[in-house]
């Protein structure tokens, strides 16, 4: 959610493939990367030969025709999220990857038993990470780690509550719009409330209160009325002006690589 707030992430790809193979950068062909001497990727099985974790590697078990030998072949790990941003520098890509708290990096979860042998589990893991690291940095993509329970739980629910209301459309004009998001601002700092504000815009006309509330949210999600998302929102409670900016809080995920 706070990935999708970031107003210069222009594609956000999930659970995407990691190449077994080498591979070109993942935005060789795009349009918006031309001209752009992009670094290639080895593949997992090259990384992960390298660093000494090829037997951790995925592989599957396949008979091409019955009564023919089974066939070991590689399988690709899969990613949690790539995004694509842009700024004053041109295009660029960061990896994301995100578990439910930290100790998920290196402690196995998933398809966990009591008959698991957890040494050789967590070496899996380990290695799992450490090849996804390796091969988007030859691409010069960083890789950031986020564990769920360190976000901060009240800017994840205001997040939600307001993306929802993105793609809703209103009969207003620009102007109009401007005018609410100006009122609204000004009772931001006034103290009022935002449904206060906007009940003395549109009087009695439901439809049109509906309309300007969404003019609201769209606009706080587009940063141009900037209250403060560390605070729960609610449309009867007083407004209250940003004090941190989600974006210097979690920036380290948005950042361009190091040259």
């Amino acid at each position: 959610m706070i990935l999708l707030y970031c107003p210069w992430l222009w594609e956000l790809q999930e659970q995407r493939m990691l190449p077994f193979l080498p591979s070109p950068h993942p935005m060789a062909s795009h349009r918006r990367a031309i001209g752009m001497a992009l670094p290639a990727m080895s593949g997992t099985l090259a990384v992960a030969d390298r660093l000494g974790y090829l037997p951790c590697h995925p592989f599957l078990t396949i008979r091409k025709n019955k009564g023919q030998p089974a066939e070991d072949v590689p399988a690709p790990w899969i990613g949690d999220f790539l995004a694509y941003l842009e700024d004053d520098g041109g295009p660029y890509c960061v990896n994301i990857n995100v578990k439910a708290t930290r100790q998920g990096f290196s402690e196995p979860t998933v398809n966990v038993s009591p008959k698991t042998n957890m040494k050789r589990a967590e070496k899996k893991a380990i290695a799992r990470q450490e090849v996804e690291r390796v091969l988007y940095d030859e691409a010069g993509i960083p890789t950031h780690e986020v564990a769920g329970n360190e976000l901060n739980e009240i800017v994840v629910a205001n997040l939600q509550q307001i993306i929802v209301y993105q793609r809703r459309k209103t009969p207003f004009s620009s102007a109009e719009r401007l005018e609410i998001i100006g009122e609204l601002q000004q009772g931001m700092k006034a103290g009022k409330a935002a449904f206060e504000v906007l009940k003395a815009m549109t009087g009695s006309d439901q439809q049109r209160f509906y309309h300007a509330k969404t003019v609201m949210y769209q606009a706080i999600w587009q940063r141009q009325l900037r209250i403060d998302l560390f605070q729960h929102f609610f449309i009867d409670y007083a407004l209250i002006p940003e004090s941190r900016d989600v974006l210097d809080e979690y920036g380290a995920w948005f950042r361009r690589p190091k040259s």
